[in-house]
């Protein structure tokens, strides 16, 4: 992935910028934010049309996704659920595991069939891609 992190002069926050634009930025899970991309951003990154045209704050996200965390009914689809969520948008995967330690402990278990304990979660580590 080719990134730099920059800071921006008018509030000090640090954000990452890269030249990936379009399609190729939302397949990579690492600068997936899905709906939460501003208009401003959409329009820089050459988003329209491949997002749905509602945007939705990190902690709209968070709280969609874990209510569909909720509704899986055994821990194996929980665990196939958060797979999938890190496989999109690592951003809100790690959101979800650092805010809901019961989504955490699913995603870090190392078998379904056991019940996660929080000792699981310390484990969460990000895929390595190549």
């Amino acid at each position: 992935m080719n990134f730099t992190i920059k800071v921006d002069p008018a509030t000090w926050q640090h954000y990452i910028s890269t030249p990936v634009k379009g399609k190729a930025l939302l397949m990579d899970p690492f600068t997936n934010k899905g709906t939460a991309f501003t208009a401003r951003e959409r329009d820089e990154l050459d988003l329209h049309g491949l997002l749905p045209p509602q945007v939705s704050t990190i902690e709209m996200q968070l709280e969609r996704v874990y209510e569909n965390f909720q509704a899986k009914s055994t821990p194996l689809e929980k665990f196939i659920y958060m797979a999938s969520l890190q496989d999109r948008n690592e951003t809100l995967f790690f959101r979800l595991c650092h805010e809901r330690i019961d989504a955490a402990a699913v995603s870090t278990s190392a078998t379904t069939s056991a019940t996660p304990s929080r000792r699981s979660c310390p484990t969460i580590t990000p895929r390595i891609r190549r």
